[in-house]
């Protein structure tokens, strides 16, 4: 209640060379009374320029190391990089970071993040492999809710990087939330699922 938190913002048309295949849930006048954004990690479909310079200067930007360089000149009150297992606390509601398994290179490298406000706490997890990383979140912060990512993960050799609805499954297992919410699918045809 009274803080408005949008998770890795794009609402562009294209990642690189792909399209689009469903239109944003939201246009960017619903993200005026944004106060608090969270960036997973460095991906253009993750960290999109072009949409966070629609959003608030006023609003409090946290993500991976690294990422700060990204956001130069556009003017945000509050750009906070967080390593793994660093907390930050923005009006009320209490950012855990914690690792992904997403790739190798520094712009995949990322968070994904638990927030405790009042209220039901939460897992938010843009994208990332299923990995151990899980039940650790699950046996040290149990979240309520969680946001887990299914999507580009075929062929097989994808799930390096994605999960399946499998692997969500087992995901959420290992957290042990009381509710699942799929994330990340439809947006963008990545793979041949």
């Amino acid at each position: 209640r009274g803080l408005d938190i949008a998770i890795d913002p794009m609402l562009g048309r294209w990642v690189g060379g792909v399209r689009r295949a469903t239109e944003p849930g939201l246009a960017p006048g619903d993200l005026d009374s944004v106060g608090l954004i969270l960036i997973s990690h460095r991906h253009p479909d993750h960290l999109h320029v072009p949409t966070l310079r629609k959003l608030p200067r006023t609003a409090s930007v946290i993500g991976p190391p690294g990422f700060a360089a990204d956001l130069a000149g556009l003017g945000f009150a509050r750009v906070t990089e967080l390593a793994p297992g660093v907390d930050a606390e923005v009006r009320g509601v209490t950012v855990h970071a914690r690792p992904i398994r997403h790739g190798d290179t520094d712009e995949a490298r990322g968070l994904c993040f638990v927030l405790r406000g009042p209220g039901p706490s939460v897992l938010v997890c843009p994208e990332s492999a299923y990995f151990s990383g899980f039940a650790s979140i699950g046996r040290d912060l149990a979240p309520d809710i969680a946001l887990l990512p299914i999507g580009g993960f075929w062929p097989a050799s994808f799930r390096r990087r994605h999960m399946s609805p499998f692997d969500a499954l087992a995901a959420f297992a290992d957290v042990g939330a009381r509710m699942l919410i799929p994330i990340h699918h439809g947006a963008f045809a990545l793979s041949y699922e």
